[in-house]
């Protein structure tokens, strides 16, 4: 009735409450399984990849020494060549070795095929045997190792021989050594083809006809080097000194002119045209014989030895200094005049004057002064005329026309220049 509990309702409710729960486990455990299975799949899967790159791993570690081997096999083969060649072998070794390169890369090729090597070794195989070949084949056609020994041995002694050859020309050592060089060689060359009265010992016997006759050649080479040694040994330095104790010679000839300039000066029955003449031949004489004395010494300086070319530019420096002292000389003699009642403006200052005088010049260079004297005494000249400043009276005209004159204008002049500059 109304008034009793609802229990059967409840129980309707666990019941249906029990029913889902239950539905659910069962819905779950099914999908927990399917997943399970896909797991197991996807185990395998990767149980056959890794299979397959542990296999691949394998494959390219084994390919990989075949390929090192095969790189050893290559250094043997050449290892054997060069001890054929050594030995002289016969045909029959380069054949033999030849057929077991090619029997080789069989093996090689079919190894890799077997542990899945994707390339194609044909052609890398196919090179080395025709490399191998073509080594055979210039080593059959070449000299034997005896012959090329011989041919060594040649090379190093030219060698020392060139060492010795720019000795000579650097002049560390005398040009006769250049004939021990040249009978030692004839020597060697007879050795080399078979002379047994020759006392040099050749490792072999030099058989190839171009290399004899380059032998020919060399020897040749050499007595030409005897019979004209280069510029440097002691022969070129025993004719410098022959040339330089020359020129000292002609230098007291030199001063000695000198005096005879200074005592036609001093003769009144002397033109002074004549002593000017002279002392101009003198000069002129002096520039001359310098230029023919370093033209020879020139011929026996070697341009490859340092020394002897700073020697040869010492030798000129003092011939040019020489002539600018024996000009000085040359010039107080002749150009010595008595000094005028007024002194000359620019000679009033001791110190200044002192300086342009002492200023040296060869006689090529004092002509050329004269003459730029009389170019500025004739463009200057309407300027004084004309009187547009007050300053070109004060050194122009350049009269007289002298060393001193000329030089003491031109002294001052370019103080002048350099104060203005500052």
């Amino acid at each position: 009735g109304a008034g009793q509990p609802d229990y059967m309702v409840i129980g309707d409710t666990l019941d249906r409450i029990r029913d889902e729960m239950n539905d659910k486990f069962v819905s779950l455990a099914e999908n927990m399984e399917q997943q399970l299975v896909d797991l197991r799949q996807q185990l395998e899967a990767e149980k056959k990849v890794t299979a397959d790159l542990r296999r691949q791993l394998k494959n390219s570690q084994e390919q990989c020494e075949e390929f090192k081997q095969e790189c050893s096999e290559k250094s043997h083969d050449l290892n054997q060549i060069n001890d054929f060649y050594q030995s002289n072998a016969d045909a029959s070794a380069f054949q033999k070795l030849c057929a077991d390169v090619v029997e080789r890369h069989q093996a090689l090729a079919e190894q890799l095929q077997n542990i899945e090597y994707g390339g194609d070794v044909g052609p890398m195989n196919k090179a080395w045997q025709d490399e191998i070949y073509k080594i055979v084949q210039h080593i059959q056609g070449s000299a034997n190792a005896s012959e090329q020994a011989a041919i060594v041995d040649e090379l190093k002694n030219r060698t020392r021989e060139l060492e010795n050859i720019q000795k000579v020309m650097n002049g560390e050592q005398p040009a006769s050594v250049l004939e021990d060089l040249a009978d030692q060689c004839e020597e060697r060359h007879a050795a080399q083809q078979g002379d047994p009265m020759s006392t040099y010992q050749a490792p072999g016997k030099i058989e190839d006809a171009n290399a004899l006759q380059d032998n020919k050649d060399w020897e040749a080479l050499l007595r030409e080097f005897v019979a004209s040694p280069p510029k440097g040994g002691d022969d070129g330095m025993q004719q410098r000194n022959e040339l330089y104790l020359q020129e000292l010679g002609d230098r007291i000839g030199d001063l000695q002119q000198v005096k005879d300039i200074l005592d036609r000066k001093k003769d009144e029955n002397v033109a002074q045209e004549d002593v000017q003449e002279q002392a101009r031949n003198l000069l002129l004489a002096v520039q001359q014989r310098h230029t023919d004395t370093e033209s020879r010494v020139q011929d026996t300086v070697n341009n490859n030895n340092n020394d002897d070319v700073q020697r040869l530019n010492a030798l000129r420096d003092n011939d040019t200094n020489w002539r600018r002292e024996l000009g000085g000389m040359v010039s107080q003699v002749v150009e010595h005049e008595e000094e005028p009642e007024e002194q000359w403006w620019l000679d009033k200052d001791d110190k200044r004057r002192k300086a342009y005088d002492a200023i040296l010049t060869e006689q090529h260079e004092q002509d050329t002064l004269m003459k730029d004297a009389v170019y500025l005494n004739r463009e200057l000249r309407d300027e004084i005329q004309e009187e547009k400043t007050p300053y070109t009276p004060l050194y122009i005209p350049i009269e007289p026309i002298n060393k001193h004159r000329v030089l003491g204008t031109l002294y001052d002049a370019g103080e002048v220049c350099d104060f203005l500059a500052v």
